[in-house]
């Protein structure tokens, strides 16, 4: 969370939506969890609870801290992950990527490894 922090405080007219995964086999509020509570704190943000990962679906999103960036037109401009590694705080060139596409612009779309939980199973099948 802390890189998303990141991208926010270099850019304040970011918008920033978070979907959080959550089986409908669970109890509501499931996903509210320290995660949930750090990204609230994020001026602007918007949580979305997404039952069964339909939005992640629509995405093409397999594994949790799936980031995406789109520009003001609507394009996409950067995909995958801002960690060097699941649970990793701090910077790393994934950061770096989606920074420079915010600050710079660039031609072409930028993309960057994924690390976290997968949300789809090997038979891709929501979990």
């Amino acid at each position: 969370m802390h890189q998303v922090t990141t991208l926010k405080t270099n850019n304040r007219s970011l918008n920033c939506v978070f979907l959080f995964y959550t089986p409908s086999s669970f109890e509501k509020g499931w996903e509210k969890t320290d995660i949930w509570r750090t990204a609230s704190e994020i001026p602007g943000a918007h949580l979305v609870s997404d039952r069964d990962g339909i939005e992640a679906k629509n995405f093409g999103a397999l594994t949790s801290g799936q980031t995406y960036i789109f520009d003001k037109q609507g394009s996409l401009r950067y995909e995958g992950g801002l960690t060097e590694g699941r649970g990793h705080e701090g910077g790393c060139r994934n950061l770096e990527a989606a920074m420079k596409v915010l600050t710079d612009g660039g031609a072409s779309t930028a993309f960057g490894a994924v690390y976290g939980c997968p949300i789809v199973d090997t038979r891709n099948t929501q979990l």
